[in-house]
């Protein structure tokens, strides 16, 4: 998966990048597999904009929300003064990822998004409404999440989105989102916070105890991790050799990146 892709041209270069890679594997003999899907991330708005054309040379989109909202709306998430103005409700951010869903959709790829809207369940019914096939957060994140997913339905997200285009403000977006939410499962909104509780002096985490419904799929979750990890790490040499190619980044920064989103776990919705 390429990170920081800004439009085609950059794109097909590092794709050429990987298929040289995939000839001097092949010459050696060392097995590799040739059929790895190969994606793009989307998080420069450039990328969402011309998505129509990146997605018949990709297998999959993953929208890295993060990058996405603050280059899209100019707004630093770590500057405090301004932070109150990162909003990923923000009606330009919905439609720069309805772009990318109607373009996977229209060349028949999957898309996936990651970053912290992705485990924001008081947004979990926008995102499922414009399509989304897959979520990666944190393990710690996707028991809330995998209970949000299951309580609402793709037609009534669906529904949501389409009223959430009509609407110019992002307050009033996400206070539509909430609605469906609250309604929904609203118990897991006030539970939203217990996954950060602090630990008590006897070592217990407050608010979490075994009795929690996000316990039985806790254990399931530290199942996956291992052969996750070894699933993403088999792609980490081609895509730091066809980032470097392109000047866009290290290879210090590319498995540091690779790294991190491998710690990120990933659900079908």
């Amino acid at each position: 998966m390429f990170p920081m892709i800004s439009g085609k041209a950059e794109l097909v270069r590092a794709l050429e990048v990987v298929d040289e890679c995939k000839s001097e594997l092949a010459s050696a003999k060392i097995p590799f597999n040739a059929e790895m899907q190969i994606g793009a991330m989307i998080e420069i708005p450039s990328a969402a904009i011309c998505s129509e054309s990146l997605a018949p040379e990709v297998d999959f989109f993953s929208i890295g929300t993060n990058d996405l909202i603050q280059y899209a709306i100019a707004v630093d998430r770590v500057n405090e003064r301004i932070a109150h103005l990162y909003e990923p409700s923000h009606p330009a951010v919905l439609r720069l990822i309805k772009m990318v869903a109607d373009a996977a959709r229209q060349h028949q790829i999957w898309f996936g998004i990651c970053g912290e809207m992705a485990g924001e369940i008081e947004l979990t019914p926008l995102l499922l409404g414009l399509g989304v096939d897959e979520l990666s957060v944190s393990p710690a994140l996707v028991p809330r999440v995998k209970s949000a997913i299951r309580n609402v339905s793709r037609k009534e997200c669906e529904k949501l989105v389409e009223e959430a285009l009509l609407l110019d403000s992002p307050a009033a977006i996400l206070e539509r989102s909430l609605e469906l939410a609250r309604e929904r499962y609203g118990e897991l909104l006030a539970s939203r916070h217990y996954s950060s509780s602090v630990a008590s002096d006897s070592g217990s985490i407050s608010g979490f105890s075994p009795s929690s419904p996000f316990c039985a799929d806790i254990a399931h979750v530290l199942d996956l991790i291992p052969d996750f990890l070894a699933h993403i790490n088999g792609r980490l040499c081609c895509v730091a050799i066809a980032m470097q190619s392109l000047g866009r980044a290290s290879s210090s920064m590319i498995f540091f990146c690779c790294s991190s989103f491998s710690a990120a776990m990933i659900m079908r919705a």
